[in-house]
């Protein structure tokens, strides 16, 4: 397909991603072929608050910049203060390129609002009276063929010229992440399986906790890295309040075999 920018160079990409935890973490090899295709580019991630921590270190962003889901606050004014906050930065940034791997309302209105010559999604079947239907001014078609969230993602890519052979996820962890990581492995004689027992509204968004096993190993190295258990650190203890119905365990408690 052809895009509606010409080949003129890109100062400042945004991306749009309004989804959970794992969810984040499945773009990020979309975002490190970006940074490879567009060297001298800024990148700025628009993610929910709580999925932040996934990006954090990362060397493929210039900026993250966070929507809150509690609006700031409670109240409706709370929330419409918060909303006009993003909507504001958005509009700003000089946003040369977006790139909405959400597909929801929400992404649909930034990414028009941003006013960015060009704007790439997915193709969905909306009606006229949808912000899908009138807010890019590129749309990808699927394929047909079922494929692994990583490679839709990378799907959305190929219209810039952008093709990645072997997909790392990536994420960075802090030295004391891997200290704690390493605590564990060593406490434990054997095979270690580390689970990651919850997901930010799982149940609501129909997913269910083992989507998100992709917390383990992240980068390929089995062994070198690893998700954490329920509440031992801040990347998979987002959202318990919501999720955990009930008693809460304490910090650091979890199941590790």
């Amino acid at each position: 397909m052809a895009l509606t920018w010409k080949a003129a160079p890109l100062q400042h990409i945004g991306v749009f991603l309004f989804r959970q935890i794992g969810d984040v973490l499945m773009m990020t090899p979309a975002l490190a072929a970006l940074r490879a295709h567009y060297p001298q580019a800024r990148i700025t991630a628009v993610v929910n608050d709580f999925t932040a921590p996934m990006l954090e270190n990362s060397p493929h962003l210039h900026h993250v910049w966070t929507y809150q889901r509690k609006g700031g606050g409670s109240g409706f004014w709370a929330r419409l203060r918060s909303e006009l906050a993003l909507a504001r930065k958005v509009r700003w940034a000089g946003f040369d390129l977006t790139l909405d791997f959400t597909g929801g309302d929400r992404s649909a209105i930034y990414s028009l609002l941003s006013g960015a010559g060009t704007r790439l999604a997915h193709a969905k079947s909306r009606g006229p009276l949808r912000p899908q239907y009138w807010a890019y001014t590129d749309r990808v078609v699927r394929s047909e063929v079922v494929m692994h969230q990583v490679q839709l993602h990378l799907e959305l890519l190929r219209p810039l010229g952008i093709t990645v052979a072997e997909p790392r996820l990536v994420l960075r962890l802090t030295e004391a992440e891997r200290a704690w990581a390493r605590q564990q492995r060593s406490a434990t004689a054997g095979p270690v399986v580390v689970a990651h027992l919850v997901a930010n509204w799982c149940s609501s968004a129909g997913t269910t906790p083992r989507r998100h096993r992709s917390l383990i190993g992240c980068n390929g190295r089995r062994g070198r890295r690893f998700g954490s258990p329920v509440g031992q650190h801040r990347r998979s203890w987002h959202g318990r309040e919501r999720f955990w119905r009930g008693a809460k365990p304490a910090p650091g408690s979890g199941s590790v075999t």
